[in-house]
């Protein structure tokens, strides 16, 4: 049974005590894959799928999503999720990996680039960049674009959302 590598980039609770896990893999580009149990306190796996993990894993064909099974942590880059500053800009990039970033395309140069860069600050004019997209890159336009979600930070007097 061959081991995979992966980045964890988000989870998604299903079920009682699965969850959805969706990863950038060196070998398939972005993909989901199921976690069995990986919810209960005694889930030997559940801690190694924290979100911006390196993992190592097998795989197992499942009915819609193929299986994670014997994940085990690489790199769980402790440096990075000690500032909140590296993590804020982190979470951008992984938003951006989300709506820009298509399933089951592998890219060497984006895994590289998230192996080697990952825990360093990064600008969304990198990121943009190294996806080969020409698309705006003021956090403004990005927001417009909706390719980052836009959250208020302050409510006007009115009641009402500033602009």
């Amino acid at each position: 049974m061959a081991r995979y590598q992966a980045i964890v980039l988000k989870k998604q609770p299903i079920r009682e005590h699965d969850e959805l896990i969706m990863c950038y893999t060196q070998h398939a580009g972005k993909q989901r894959y199921v976690a069995k149990s990986s919810q209960l306190a005694s889930s030997l796996q559940g801690s190694h799928l924290d979100v911006l993990n390196h993992i190592s894993f097998n795989l197992v064909a499942g009915k819609h999503f193929d299986i994670l099974a014997s994940a085990q942590a690489v790199n769980t880059f402790p440096e990075l999720k000690s500032s909140l500053s590296a993590l804020a800009n982190t979470f951008f990039i992984l938003e951006c990996f989300d709506k820009l970033v298509y399933d089951n395309e592998p890219d060497e140069k984006l895994w590289q680039f998230l192996l080697d860069r990952l825990g360093d600050p990064v600008t969304e004019q990198e990121i943009i960049a190294i996806m080969g997209h020409h698309a705006p890159t003021r956090f403004s336009e990005l927001t417009r674009a909706r390719i980052v979600p836009w959250i208020p930070l302050e409510v006007a007097p009115t009641g009402k959302y500033p602009r």
